[in-house]
């Protein structure tokens, strides 16, 4: 076929609606390469995120664990989290994590992930403590007051699972090959960004309108 006359490429607009989709539904039956599963566009699973927020009087912290409603992608969580600094270095970053984890479990998820610029180092020490391995490099991936940052991408494989051959990628538990500031990390207990580790501290977990609210 001349790609030069026989096939164009141009933005989508609304009448490609119908097309589009009878694509995708195509390529979902042809590959087993795609997101989704054969018939199961438009049929999505009910969406299976949770939140969990940390309370003290008011709000002081949260961690938000997203996860596609497709049945090849459910097993895996993407963690967001803060804590305010007011409430830096009492342990509340490390309290939300662990729980967000054992809901994890309780979910039957597989693994969670999640990103950290690579000069956040309170961040990147206790997710290295809480089981966290930093499996890639995401080059230049925000842009912030006219500085391009990179930020480690990070997983945690909740339970045993098989992969495909070759799709392993590099152990980042062989700690020779990670920088000397993300080693150093692992037992750093700076809270300068209020979701660092801290002392020890007790927190309890109760049922409040949308989800559980960790009180301290």
């Amino acid at each position: 076929m001349d790609t030069d006359t026989d096939v164009k490429i141009r933005p989508a607009d609304p009448t490609d609606a119908a097309g589009l989709l009878a694509l995708q539904a195509t390529l979902d039956r042809e590959s087993r390469y795609m997101l989704l599963e054969p018939g199961e566009r438009g049929t999505e699973l009910p969406d299976p995120s949770y939140r969990l927020i940390c309370f003290d009087g008011e709000p002081v912290g949260y961690v938000d664990v997203s996860v596609l409603p497709y049945a090849r992608a459910r097993g895996t969580g993407y963690v967001v989290m803060g804590v305010r600094s007011s409430h830096a270095g009492r342990g509340l970053g490390r309290a939300l994590l662990e729980a967000a984890i054992a809901r994890a479990h309780d979910r039957g998820l597989r693994r969670l992930e999640l990103t950290v610029m690579t000069h956040n180092r309170a961040a990147l020490g206790l997710y290295l403590r809480c089981g966290f391995r930093i499996e890639g490099l995401r080059r230049a991936a925000l842009h912030i007051d006219g500085t391009d940052i990179d930020e480690y991408y990070m997983g945690r494989l909740l339970r045993p699972t098989g992969t495909v051959p070759g799709s392993a990628v590099r152990d980042s538990r062989n700690l020779s090959a990670t920088p000397g500031h993300v080693r150093a990390s692992a037992r750093d207990t700076s809270s300068a960004d209020g979701t660092a580790d801290g002392p020890a501290h007790t927190v309890k977990a109760s049922v409040l309108r949308s989800g559980p609210i960790i009180k301290v």
